[in-house]
């Protein structure tokens, strides 16, 4: 299972500032799997929860001209069944 999502916002303005935006994502897996690592980086702050656990929060030190981001294996928090991944995002 391959999920996929790049440069996730709200549908309000781009510029917006002091916000708070949460982003879940629902999904079955058959088995439990071997990896999964999941990238991700956030211009100001997101605080990362697999199934109800907080797992961490960021993001990687960034440039404005180049930008990095974290990388976790969530391969320990995913079970068989339903999972959850959902992120809380501030822009200052």
């Amino acid at each position: 299972m391959n999920l996929t999502a790049n440069g996730m916002w709200s549908n309000g303005d781009a510029a917006e500032r002091n916000v708070l935006v949460q982003f879940r994502r629902c999904f079955t897996l058959a088995t439990a799997p071997a990896s999964a690592l999941l990238h991700i980086s956030a211009a100001t702050r997101y605080i990362l929860y697999v199934n109800g656990t907080r797992l961490g929060y960021g993001p990687a030190r960034n440039y404005h001209t180049h930008y990095e981001y974290d990388t976790y294996d969530l391969s320990a928090r995913l079970r068989p069944g339903e999972n959850t991944l959902a992120v809380l995002v501030s822009h200052w």
